[in-house]
């Protein structure tokens, strides 16, 4: 919730505090306020053929039958007086993290109980399913390095959808159990007639169960500090409570070096959360008499203020259907629950009915298979909502397609199947190249066993079955989920010291849309490395010191000697401190393929004057196969040479800070690169290597410090990354073929670059590169190729750059071959280099100058099959703007080059 900011709710239910004196005391609320009121126009204006009331002439399933109708109604006017649980700022806000979550920067866990109960409630069940909800998103977080929308099913969770409206027993026929606000779950008539004086009660329920969720996010249980605090009780002792302590003191650690480094921890975003409610939208008289007109917004959005989200179920996704009528008019985030039953044109048209104006976050596609079947028929889902150019988040529900009944006849599921399923849920998502968004779990933070395997003995769960007749709908609980996140997070950190159990093998070609899909439940099939069978060598224990002085390269290389002389897994481990190391190699081959150096720490570079001036290399891995770089900070200290050559003295060109020549199968995760003396990283004569997460910062000024450079490499990928430095933020060299470069972030820096090439005649060429998903800001230039005006047998062919933004770059658009910068002796003859099949397709900004695309291609070697398309660069010109002047519109050149443009092209294309 922007639980921050909501009112407390405490009975009589007094009316919440509103920016506008004029609603305050007034006993009815007709309208919702967010703390702050909204300078935004409506971005959803309604049909003017809905209405609150509209849902009533359609089809209306799952609602119940009540045999007084104007006990119902006096109930219902009540409820048309009582506060809003939600509110609408909070409803926008949880939108906002979903519309991240659709592209890959955030992740939905929606988790909590099947059904609430009226029995159960209470502030300790609450407060354990909030904090079941807190670790998983810790792990999830710490694992992923990426935001965690926690959103519970409570304050609002009691109707259950029914497949049959009567139940017999023993040849007596009753109304089916349908949910704690309806009726009771006692097998007799008086229980299971519909009473509306539940609706009352499950109002009430909600709105405690919200007040003590805002007291908990924000009143300093939440605080990241409280990590230690929030094991369970009965999970204290167990393998898993041991796991869970480890990961906690990791992230202690951390914020105790934070608070070294001058870092606060006491910022609101460390001592609070945001957390959420939803539930299935089943009872739709409850649900319209929640429903407020938001007056903050032009144009009068509805919001259901039941919860901030709601999700149509299976059985009332009907699109003439009166649940659908109702929702396509409420502004909150929605939900649909989809199984393989359902058509992927029939998915397409009921997201175009709840979602018109395509707004991103608005949709959740909650999908829910089977394991077989979600290989089957996620795809053709996928897809059509992709060519209808629809924005959904996609997620998983592992739980309702695997229900089994025990043979006490009870409910359950198996652990391993729900495992199964997610791990056919990233599949699909991975091999149709869109987002897996998150999960939707059933949890208990209740001591309870309701899905059998993970990590418990099979017969001591079917006792725990046989004891629980009482419990008829599964969730995970606390256990399993312990298992469910551990298993996630050891893909990711590939870190046994933290807590995890089992893993699947991490390939090179996974990317971030794939960063959750091992945390949760995923199963354990192929061994990567684990706490039970890797070998882990602490720096620390072969004599590293850790003040920051003393050269800990020797204590490095007895590890390295160790782990690579070792046939089993094994991890170098840095700790969580600075350690000085000299320019050093790790050399392989090495007899084990599976090696993991995990930085905790910082490693730091000595200062220029005191390292050789011939040292072209700081750190430097080479002819290893099969390897990890996992974190940390390297720190180049690089500012006295920057400042050495600013001021053109006889300095030393500098070391690259991490060299990783001849080897394969390298991925290097979640590492941060200060100050490089030269470049920060390069890829030099290798093949099957993933950069992932790497953030790279060196000022604008540092001559020299490429941020990656990759050469005579293959089947490279750079994904999510961040880079910050004085000249090509990635550079690309002769030789390099297959290589991806996805969701990157340039500036400042020269953007990136193929070249410069033509060093000399017989030279290698570049081919099958995919530049997609990036942003430059401030660079020099954007999408770049250059090369000497000299002969050369070296070409460049199939390169496509696709899906950028330009923010105020110089030369957003270049062909360079007459590159020569700013050195005396340009050679003047004509570039050897052909360049062939090359793409630039939707790319959108502005250029700092008035040519915003620029092809000066070789006369003798002009350039062939360039394709410009669907581009749009508008020429900024603040000192025109300061002054008042007409823009002039921006232009682009052409030499040498045929090709072809099609779509919407700006500048006009001169290709």
């Amino acid at each position: 919730m922007a639980l921050a900011g909501a009112s407390n709710l405490t009975a009589p239910f007094p009316t919440p505090k509103s920016p506008f004196k004029k609603l305050q005391n007034k006993p009815r609320i007709f309208a919702i306020h967010s703390l702050e009121k909204s300078n935004s126009s409506n971005p959803l204006k309604l049909s003017s053929n809905w209405s609150l009331d509209s849902w009533k002439t359609k089809k209306a399933l799952q609602i119940p039958a009540y045999n007084d109708k104007q006990e119902l109604e006096d109930v219902l006017k009540q409820l048309e007086r009582f506060p809003p649980l939600v509110f609408a700022g909070e409803a926008r806000k949880l939108e906002e993290r979903l519309a991240d979550a659709a592209v890959g920067k955030a992740f939905l866990l929606q988790g909590g109980d099947c059904a609430e109960s009226f029995k159960e409630f209470g502030a300790n069940n609450i407060r354990d399913t909030f904090r079941v909800l807190l670790q998983m998103g810790v792990v999830l977080t710490f694992g992923a390095q990426m935001p965690i929308i926690k959103v519970g099913r409570m304050a609002g969770q009691f109707a259950k959808p029914r497949s049959d409206p009567f139940e017999t027993k023993d040849g007596v026929k009753l109304p089916s159990y349908q949910g704690d606000n309806i009726n009771s779950d006692a097998f007799d008539e008086k229980s299971r007639r519909p009473d509306p004086q539940r609706l009352l009660t499950a109002y009430a329920q909600s709105a405690s169960t919200l007040n003590l969720l805002r007291a908990f996010a924000v009143g300093g249980y939440a605080a990241i500090q409280r990590v230690t605090k929030w094991n369970l009780d009965f999970v204290e002792n167990s393998e898993q409570g041991d796991k869970y302590k480890e990961l906690a003191q990791r992230v202690d650690e951390a914020l105790g070096f934070m608070a070294a480094a001058g870092l606060t921890v006491d910022h609101p975003i460390m001592t609070t959360t945001e957390f959420y409610t939803s539930h299935e939208c089943l009872h739709l008289p409850y649900e319209q008499a929640l429903t407020r007109e938001d007056s903050t917004m032009d144009g009068g959005l509805f919001y259901d203020c039941s919860a901030h989200m709601l999700w149509v179920g299976e059985r009332t996704r009907q699109l003439d259907g009166a649940h659908v009528e109702f929702l396509r008019g409420v502004a909150n985030p929605l939900g649909i629950k989809v199984s393989d039953k359902m058509d992927p044109t029939e998915l397409v048209k009921l997201c175009e009915i709840l979602n018109p104006h395509n707004r991103p976050g608005r949709l959740t596609i909650i999908v829910r298979m089977g394991a077989d079947k979600m290989r089957v028929k996620l795809p053709h889902l996928v897809r059509a909502v992709r060519q209808a150019g629809l924005i959904v988040t996609w997620v998983s529900d592992p739980m309702h397609g695997n229900t089994i009944k025990a043979p006490c006849g009870l409910k359950t599921r198996s652990f391993d199947a729900i495992r199964s399923e997610l791990r056919a849920f990233f599949d699909v998502h991975d091999q149709e190249g869109s987002y897996p968004g998150g999960v939707h779990l059933e949890m208990t933070g209740q001591n309870v066993t309701e899905c059998v395997g993970g990590s418990k003995n099979r017969d001591s769960e079917r006792k725990d079955l046989e004891d629980q007749q009482t419990k008829p709908f599964s969730k995970v609980r606390t256990k399993e989920r312990s298992d469910s996140s551990a298993a996630y997070t050891e893909n990711f950190k590939s870190n046994p010291i933290i807590f995890f159990f089992s893993s699947i093998r991490t390939t090179n070609k996974k990317n971030l849309r794939n960063f959750i899909f091992k945390c949760i439940l995923i199963l354990p099939l192929q061994t990567s490395l684990t706490a039970t069978d890797a070998i882990i060598h602490n720096v620390a224990s072969f004599g590293a010191k850790a003040d920051g002085k003393t050269d800990a390269s020797p204590a490095f290389l007895k590890a390295w000697a160790a782990a690579c002389s070792s046939s089993k897994p094994s991890m170098i481990y840095v700790p969580l401190k600075k350690y000085l190391i000299g320019p050093t190699e790790f050399l392989g081959p090495c007899k084990n393929s599976n090696i993991t150096f995990r930085i905790d720490g910082m490693l730091i570079a000595p200062e220029y004057k005191k390292m050789k001036s011939s040292a072209q290399h700081w750190i430097t891995f080479n002819y290893v196969n099969g390897m990890s770089i996992i974190g940390g900070f390297l720190d180049g200290r690089g500012s006295s040479l920057y400042a050495c050559k600013l001021a053109r003295k006889d300095c030393p060109a500098g070391a690259t800070s991490l060299s990783i020549y001849n080897s394969h199968n390298i991925k290097v995760q979640n590492l941060k690169s200060l100050n490089a003396k030269l470049y920060h990283v390069v890829v030099y004569g290798c093949k099957d290597v993933v950069l992932d997460g790497v953030q790279i910062r060196a000022p604008d000024e540092s001559l020299n410090t490429d941020g990656i450079h990759i050469q005579k490499a293959s089947n490279v990928r750079v994904y999510n990354s961040g880079i910050k430095t004085g000249d090509d933020c990635i550079s690309i060299g002769a030789g390099t073929r297959d290589l991806l470069i996805q969701r990157v972030a340039c500036g400042p820096g020269h953007g990136i670059s193929i070249g410069s090439l033509g060093h000399q005649l017989e030279e290698e060429g570049v081919q099958n590169v995919t530049v997609k998903s990036v942003v430059f800001t401030g660079t020099q230039s954007g999408m770049r190729i250059k090369s000497w005006a000299r002969p050369s047998k070296g070409f460049v062919k199939g390169v496509v750059f696709k899906n950028a933004v330009m923010n105020n770059v110089l030369f957003p658009i270049v062909i360079d071959q007459n590159y020569c910068p700013g050195i005396k002796g340009c050679p003047n003859s004509n570039s050897g280099i052909q360049i062939s099949q090359v793409t630039y397709s939707n790319i959108k900004g502005t250029s700092a100058t008035q040519v915003a695309m620029k092809f000066d291609c070789s006369k003798s070697h002009p350039c062939k099959d360039i394709r410009v398309e669907d581009i749009k660069l508008v020429y900024r010109q603040e000192h025109q703007e300061r002054e008042g002047k007409p823009q002039q519109p921006a232009t682009s050149f052409c030499r040498n080059v045929h090709g072809i443009t099609r779509g919407s092209v700006f500048p006009p294309s001169c290709v």
